[in-house]
């Protein structure tokens, strides 16, 4: 870990995106990959923007949706006895469509 960039990120920050399994975002400045102070300090900016407890409640109410939800519901299905196409479709059965 370079600390000396590492230590530009706010304790705060970085201990809010940890918290959140977020902590990866800073593994390009934690291994000196990103090395410009302007580039980390934008970066830390728009971290700054975005709240990682309600990122990662949305995506924990996306991923664990109620398994009755998730289930298909069995229906009948039968073959329909005939259908058209907008091609073989009259003037006044295209007109409907719209």
């Amino acid at each position: 870990m370079n600390t000396l960039l590492s230590s530009k990120i706010p304790k705060e920050l970085r201990e809010s995106y940890v918290e959140n399994r977020q902590g990866h975002v800073f593994k390009y400045i934690d291994n000196g990959v990103v090395k410009d102070e302007k580039k980390i300090n934008a970066f830390i900016d728009q971290l700054e923007n975005i709240d990682p407890a309600h990122i990662n409640s949305l995506y924990m109410s996306a991923v664990s949706e109620p398994k009755e939800t998730l289930k298909t519901p069995k229906m009948d299905m039968e073959p329909i006895e005939s259908f058209g196409s907008l091609e073989t479709a009259s003037t006044e059965s295209y007109s409907l469509l719209a």
